[in-house]
């Protein structure tokens, strides 16, 4: 009780000091926002639930967004975890789809963390291989033009901004790998970078833009950068990267607010997906651009022939053909219109 209101009285200290929180703090706080409003049975489930997630090395990301998929189970159902039933489970994914209307992808990440928590931290297997889940939606990503990334480019402020929207176009970054970059995984000599640990705990190599790297020289000297490309300020440099949420904040900033773009929603991924696709166009196989991308399967990959705008302009509507018709079989359609099957 003692450390909630220490807790409780930290948020409310108003002081333009820096203050330099302790690392052992902020995991206990993270702890303590995790488990509030449960009740001591399901704080030990979430704490098992926890250590069992950290021992099959998922991603600290993934960790806490399963986390807080079985805190919101527990919370709204209010049993002891010893006496749940599918029933429970079921009901529970019911109320997610009809009353708050999650989305799919939500619902079925909440299908996945209930079915570790239960299968296998508590050895109960509520959640069958065959328990009934939405079907994936299918959405074609957002891709822009050349030219709209040039104009992106155009509007940035400074080498911070340019070395952003450049590097994570010019390599196909998930905002997550780009805010981990350290100078250390730019080898210039082969113009290739290490993303290390992506998603799904798996290195590779990308090529490394020579006008992308210019710009990254240019930003690591204005800051005197000397572990992190892009640290959250100079005197964190050593141990603190920017939040992907700064760089989404700065790609709003330049599309609303300097390019007049409110009515459409691009995101850092949006780069991705551009990077992809441009390099569909221009001819790359498309097993490098999944080496690249870092994608497990090639369908994954292949979402980008649907978007490309180079492969779809290349093919002929079958109206250019009709209307296209030497005359004399122009005439004789016209004359057996009538009976045409």
């Amino acid at each position: 009780r003692e450390s909630e209101q220490l807790l409780e009285f930290l948020r409310k200290v108003r002081t333009n000091a820096n203050i330099m929180v302790h690392p052992a703090f902020r995991e206990w706080k993270r702890g303590l926002d995790e488990t509030i409003g449960l009740t001591r049975p399901q704080i030990e489930a979430i704490d098992r639930f926890r250590t069992h997630l950290k021992m099959k090395v998922y991603s600290p990301k993934t960790i806490k967004e399963y986390l807080n998929h079985a805190k919101r189970f527990l919370e709204q159902t209010n049993k002891a975890p010893a006496t749940y039933t599918t029933e429970d489970i079921r009901a529970y994914i019911n109320t997610l789809i009809t009353t708050r209307q999650a989305s799919r992808s939500y619902v079925n990440q909440s299908i996945c963390s209930l079915k570790i928590l239960f299968n296998e931290v508590h050895a109960t297997p509520l959640v069958p291989d065959n328990f009934p889940r939405p079907r994936k939606e299918r959405r074609l990503p957002v891709v822009k033009s050349r030219r709209f990334i040039a104009s992106m480019i155009e509007e940035a402020r400074g080498t911070y901004e340019r070395a952003i929207l450049m590097l994570s176009y010019s390599a196909g970054l998930r905002v997550s790998e780009l805010v981990r970059m350290k100078i250390t995984d730019f080898d210039p000599e082969r113009g290739t970078i290490r993303v290390r640990q992506a998603k799904g705990s798996k290195d590779r190599f990308v090529m490394l833009s020579p006008t992308a790297y210019k710009a990254i020289q240019q930003h690591i000297q204005a800051i005197g950068a000397t572990t992190w490309i892009f640290p959250r300020s100079r005197k964190s440099e050593e141990h603190h990267h920017i939040t992907e949420r700064a760089i989404q904040k700065r790609l709003q900033e330049i599309i609303q607010q300097r390019m007049g773009i409110k009515d459409e929603k691009i995101t850092p991924h949006t780069l991705r997906h551009s990077f992809a696709t441009h390099l569909l166009e221009s001819g790359t196989d498309i097993r490098f651009i999944q080496e690249m991308l870092g994608h497990s399967s090639s369908q994954t990959t292949e979402i980008y022939t649907h978007v490309s705008a180079a492969s779809i302009a290349a093919i002929e509507s079958p109206l250019e053909a009709t209307m296209n018709e030497p005359d004399q079989h122009k005439r004789r359609r016209t004359d057996n219109r009538y009976h045409d099957s």
